[in-house]
């Protein structure tokens, strides 16, 4: 019964906008996301309760790597409410004294250009040029950034907090 309860859970979603599905296959497709399509479901499911339930403010997106959910936010949101998404759109920076040894492992496999990307692609902070390529990402999804109030922000997330 579990299994059922959440492919029903996880299809709400698309009942109330089938055209998600196209969306989050082809984000999948294309390699533009580290996620499944389980977790990009709950990303429209939590985006339509907030529409839905005409909550006020913004989202937020950290860290936008090829824009692949950035995508799935955009296109589950309406017009009227910001999106956000920081970026360094290149080589991510050290990991801090406060961060896990994980973080530290994972910077060193990057920073070495050892890392491999989603599915065994390029390694998207080794693109020249991410913050383009991002934008050409989302007019492939017929997303104008600047129309569908979604800010593309480069630098570090404390750099930009006033936004």
């Amino acid at each position: 019964m579990r299994v059922l309860t959440r492919i029903a859970y996880g299809l709400r979603p698309l009942a109330r906008d089938p055209s998600l599905y196209n969306i989050i296959r082809a984000v999948r497709d294309r390699k533009l996301t580290y996620l499944d399509r389980w977790a990009l479901l709950d990303l429209c499911d939590a985006v339509q309760q907030l529409e839905r339930k005409r909550l006020a403010g913004a989202l937020v997106e950290a860290g936008v790597a090829l824009g692949g959910s950035a995508i799935v936010l955009a296109r589950s949101k309406t017009l009227a409410r910001p999106l956000h998404l920081y970026d360094v759109f290149g080589m991510i920076p050290p990991p801090s004294e406060h961060d896990g040894s994980d973080a530290h492992i994972r910077y060193a496999e990057i920073a070495d250009g050892r890392a491999v990307g989603i599915r065994g692609d390029r390694y998207y902070g080794y693109e020249d040029e991410l913050l383009k390529k991002v934008r050409k990402n989302f007019a492939r999804f017929g997303i104008d950034p600047e129309k569908s109030t979604c800010a593309l922000l480069a630098g570090a997330i404390r750099g930009n907090a006033s936004h």
